[in-house]
């Protein structure tokens, strides 16, 4: 799959993986693209604005912020300008309020394009429901203001979530810092604050608070010795629970008032030897009052509590569905749950008051009664994993061993229509609305079907597939090389990448005996393509071996521009991995390069361009050097200097994080 096409999918996936605006608008209009360009259409698959803009968002109370060239501007239903380009970004407008970005710092607008106030601070994040924000200064402290910039709760914390309107969830500053005494235990500062700044339950009484679920929290207290308990949102302690010796906790918070626990069968002190042949343990259930409601010697597992049904495993591996008093419902035991399937959460079960299960005449839904409302059967296709999409069942298949270029295919299940559609998308989504259509990517195509599965629009194929793309974001870094060696994994040098380094048979006229970057002109592809792609070329002219620091096949090298004043900014960016596998060492011996095609930005400012890359001199060294290639001609937009996109992985495959 070539750069252009992935980033292409990327700007469609942050164009429409936010909230769905107008959800009930019979006149909704959807994002569509050509040609790598943006523009709209209604129900029926007609073009209503044309496809012209580099990125948009969707309609929200009748405008929608696009971007015609470098910076946003917003649009009505008609196409027309209604707020002229001055935006970096631009974002949906909630409650008549829109949050924009002006040279990387936000601001509020109203419909008029009005700043509505001046600060200093450098984000916010709205909740506009409460008709507030939180507010990041530039030394990292956290407050809440109202949409006038009013600040009704000072700046004095790390961390701060809503549990309702008025009561805070808040880390201190020092929250889990060392304190200055040797081997003392960290300072804890984590509390309850009401938002006109008075504590409920101040610091130094919970190490830790967990999120509020029905209006109460497990908590860690602190004492003599930590003991959990339960508090709720007037921070009134309501029990207090025996040692984890005894039995521990299940589920992480509380569903329905009730928590599923595990209780020791045996004391836990004495057991020598832990085996997963044995049973130490049973699963039962405790209210807010910390009582054990009740419990079943012949169960392993309770699940989340939702629409007053919950999952219990037993000994033999079977579901039951049971209600608030243990009570079974299900005539038959259950093969499988949806929570047995890969990376689904048992707080996910019966979110719409239905739920797939497995017997053994394959997958069927059932109602809280345990009553089928569709029958079981088999589906005839495998999957990992089901998500609760509203009327629909969403099937996510791996296949990231099949070498597509991407990690899963989706399908569904609509359980109106008793429709299913085997895994087959890229993406997909849908909307709460029936009437509306929904989107996915079928054969690398975006794509529009209505809820009987008929396409009613796709997008054509790209005319023009060169290696330029128009962005307002920082791209990841993508530049990936191979160290070949006699011997796998020497020196940490194996890696997936096919680019690998070649013997460098021209010197190009190079004096100099160092490692060099250059950037250039590949002259002998502008026929074969259509234009003039940008190659850059790692030489190692000295006599030594040179080591880089990788993350699967990537090195740390990324591209670099002027601003508007004049300074050196990244715009491409490194991702993080959380599989340690992933990172290993490349080397460069002596005449020998690696070779590399540039991406190339086009964008409404020109500027200079450079490529900067990290790399060693010894491999056991821990002092890291910085090489800069020779300058060029470019252009960029405005929002790749500082616009980092936000992205977090969805699986164990996945381990990428921005």
């Amino acid at each position: 799959m070539k750069l252009k096409e992935i980033i292409f999918i990327l700007l469609v996936f942050i164009c429409l993986c936010g909230l769905s605006f107008d959800k009930n608008d019979e006149n909704k209009l959807y994002v569509i693209s050509e040609n790598g360009l943006f523009g709209f259409m209604n129900s029926k698959g007609e073009t209503v604005i044309e496809t012209k803009f580099y990125s948009v968002n969707e309609f929200s109370e009748g405008l929608a912020a696009v971007r015609p060239n470098g910076q946003y501007c917003y649009i009505n239903k008609s196409g027309k300008t209604i707020i002229p380009p001055r935006y970096d970004i631009a974002g949906p407008f909630e409650k008549g309020i829109a949050q924009v970005y002006i040279e990387s710092k936000p601001y509020f607008i109203n419909k008029k394009g009005e700043i509505l106030f001046e600060h200093e601070y450098i984000d916010f994040e709205r909740y506009p429901a409460y008709h507030l924000s939180f507010v990041l200064t530039k030394s990292k402290k956290c407050g809440v203001i109202d949409n006038n910039g009013t600040l009704l709760l000072d700046t004095l914390f790390s961390k701060i979530a809503f549990i309702n309107k008025d009561l805070l969830l808040v880390n201190g500053l020092n929250h889990l810092k060392s304190k200055t005494i040797q081997n003392q235990s960290p300072i804890y500062e984590k509390g309850l604050v009401r938002l006109a700044g008075d504590f409920l339950l101040p610091y130094g009484k919970c190490s830790f608070i967990e999120e509020f679920h029905d209006g109460k929290s497990l908590v860690q207290i602190i004492g003599e010795e930590f003991r959990q308990g339960i508090i709720d949102t007037s921070g009134n302690l309501l029990a207090v629970f025996p040692q984890q010796k005894k039995w521990n906790y299940r589920n992480d918070h509380f569903s329905e008032g009730l928590i599923s626990i595990n209780i020791y069968s045996v004391d836990p002190d004495t057991i020598k030897t832990w085996s997963s042949n044995n049973r130490y343990d049973y699963a039962g259930v405790l209210n807010s009052e910390g009582e054990i409601v009740f419990s079943n010697e012949d169960w392993d597992v309770i699940t989340y509590f939702k629409n007053e049904r919950a999952f219990a495993k037993g000994k033999d591996k079977n579901w039951f569905l049971i209600d608030k008093t243990g009570k079974i419902l299900n005539n038959e035991p259950y093969l499988k749950i949806r929570s047995d399937l890969e990376y689904t959460s048992s707080g996910d079960l019966f979110q719409n008051g239905l739920e797939m299960v497995q017997t053994e005449k394959g997958w069927g839904i059932i109602d809280t009664s345990g009553a089928f409302v569709l029958q079981a059967r088999d589906l005839g296709f495998y999957f990992n994993n089901v998500s609760n999409k509203g009327d629909k069942f969403v099937f996510r298949k791996d296949v990231s061993s099949e070498e597509k270029g991407y990690y899963y295919d989706y399908g569904y299940w609509d359980i109106e229509n008793d429709l299913i559609v085997k895994p087959q998308f890229r993406f997909a989504r849908f909307f709460e609305n029936k009437q509306q259509l929904f989107y996915a990517f079928l054969n690398s195509k975006m794509t529009y079907l209505n809820q009987k599965g008929e396409i009613i629009w796709q997008q054509k194929e790209f005319e023009k597939m060169d290696n330029s793309i128009n962005i307002d974001f920082m791209s990841e870094g993508s530049y990936s090389a191979s160290s070949p060696t006699k011997k796998d994994n020497e020196l940490g040098g194996w890696s997936a990448s096919s680019n690998a380094f070649k013997k460098i048979k021209k010197r190009r006229k190079i004096k100099e005996k160092k490692l060099i970057m250059k950037v250039f002109p590949d002259l002998e592809s502008q026929i074969e393509k259509g234009y003039i792609p940008l190659r850059l070329q790692l030489l190692n002219l000295s006599r030594e071996t040179v080591f880089f620091d990788a993350q699967d096949s990537r090195l740390n090298l990324i591209l670099q521009a002027k601003d508007k004043y004049n300074e050196w900014k990244n715009i491409e960016f490194l991702a993080n991995s959380s599989c340690g596998n992933s990172y290993h060492t490349l080397f460069l011996p002596s005449n020998k390069f690696w070779d590399f095609e540039l991406v190339q930005y086009e964008g409404e400012i020109e500027t200079d361009l450079r490529a900067k890359v990290i790399y060693k001199t010894d491999i056991a060294s821990q002092d890291s050097l910085t090489l800069y290639s020779n300058s060029f001609k470019g252009s960029v937009n405005p929002g790749q200097f500082w616009n980092k996109p936000s992205y977090q992985p969805i699986s164990l495959m996945d381990p990428y994080q921005y």
